[in-house]
């Protein structure tokens, strides 16, 4: 038999031979189909949207994306039908446009609006992308990152998984089993001609650099060029702080941190996004702090590299708005990591202590759904996005005092 557990944001591709069932399986998950033999059991809250390639044709050209919604569950208001269109991107003008004047990647987010009718908390798709040209593809991915839920994926859209996908099932000989590998080790699986996977294939070791050293960006580019690898997501989450006083730092030390926290994330990110861009697909992440808010008395040049990293991220996801690759800033509050220590900071007579920490785990978290989801910035924990909405309203030399007593020793 078969057994699944799906965490709600889990997202998941299916991968086998043509023939060998994903599409079936899909179906049979969705309940469209009903099983020959055996028990099929789903959790009593379980919820399925379903989408189809096929279901695009199968839309009546001639009526409107209101009429279709209405057609389809004609007790939602229209108040309802509106707000269901709005969230998947349709201005009040689309949603009263006929279908059949829709553009590909309109249509494909008219299906997702239908899907997710029901409010799904699993959303199975079927080759959605099939037919789509690019622009209709990027639309699709965006609006399939924006749903809340866990997702299912048969696709050959390689594209597409790489984006969405962040666990591979295998679909062979009448079984579903994990696939211990990424897609190249899938590709190559492919090229041997077996039914199966006797063994993962094991990939070279993976390039472990010290990032801290000054050659080490360029040294683990170079290495992942070697090997012809190009990331899917690039976590840049090196960091380091000095504290104290500005006159009473070494030199050294304060452009330790500038090496670390600014030059070697813009030396790696610059090298790898060339790979990125000409696949047209890939998620960066550039930890950041909500020290980037403000400046920082008692660690100014730290304060400053992660308004630099914030500024940086914000402006290269505007210029690569619909190349397929994102950039988002995370901002986490303080977080237990062992920065302080590593930093030198000594205990403060001052509010530092008053804003709560957030689990590292969580953090980690909140970047990775973010960077997932395309979004730009996330301050992860609710005291600290408050504390970032407050600085707006708060005069600069006030807010740089409260930091400065924050920070100073106490």
């Amino acid at each position: 038999g078969l057994s699944f557990r799906f965490d709600p944001e889990d997202r998941i591709a299916l991968l086998g031979k043509n023939g060998n069932g994903k599409s079936t399986l899909a179906k049979l998950l969705a309940g469209k189909l009903e099983v020959m033999g055996g028990e099929l059991v789903r959790a009593r809250k379980l919820v399925v949207g379903y989408f189809a390639q096929h279901q695009q044709e199968e839309l009546d050209t001639s009526i409107t994306p209101i009429e279709t919604l209405s057609r389809l569950r004609p007790k939602l208001t229209n108040e309802q039908v509106r707000g269901q269109l709005g969230g998947f991107g349709f201005s009040s003008d689309k949603a009263l446009t006929q279908v059949g004047q829709l553009s590909g990647g309109e249509r494909a987010r008219l299906m997702l609006a239908l899907a997710t009718l029901d409010k799904p908390n699993l959303l199975i798709l079927d080759e959605p992308t099939n037919h789509l040209d690019i622009d209709a593809r990027g639309e699709l991915l965006t609006a399939l990152n924006d749903f809340d839920g866990a997702v299912i994926l048969v696709s050959h859209d390689r594209r597409l998984i790489e984006a969405t996908a962040d666990r591979l099932l295998l679909v062979a000989n009448g079984q579903v089993n994990p696939f211990e590998g990424d897609l190249d080790d899938y590709r190559r699986f492919l090229l041997s001609g077996d039914n199966a996977p006797t063994r993962r294939i094991e990939p070279e070791a993976k390039p472990t650099k010290d990032i801290a050293r000054r050659d080490a960006a360029d040294a683990l580019a170079d290495e992942l060029a070697r090997r012809g690898v190009v990331p899917a997501f690039l976590a840049n989450n090196a960091g380091v702080g000095a504290w104290g006083r500005h006159q009473d730092l070494e030199l050294a030390a304060e452009l330790d941190v500038l090496d670390l926290n600014v030059v070697a994330a813009t030396r790696l990110l610059k090298r790898l996004l060339p790979g990125m861009l000409a696949r047209g697909s890939g998620r960066i992440l550039n930890v950041a702090s909500t020290a980037a808010f403000q400046a920082g008395p008692w660690m100014a040049v730290y304060y400053a590299s992660k308004a630099y990293l914030l500024h940086y991220s914000e402006a290269l996801a505007e210029e690569l708005a619909g190349s397929g690759v994102t950039v988002t800033a995370l901002c986490p509050g303080p977080t237990p990591t062992g920065f302080q220590s590593a930093s030198g900071m000594a205990p403060s007579r001052g509010l530092r202590g008053l804003v709560p920490h957030t689990d590292a785990a969580r953090v980690a978290r909140a970047g990775y759904e973010a960077a997932r989801r395309g979004r730009r910035v996330v301050v992860p924990g609710l005291v600290n996005r408050l504390l970032v909405q407050a600085l707006r309203f708060v005069p600069r030399r006030v807010a740089n005092a409260v930091a400065a007593r924050a920070n100073r020793p106490a």
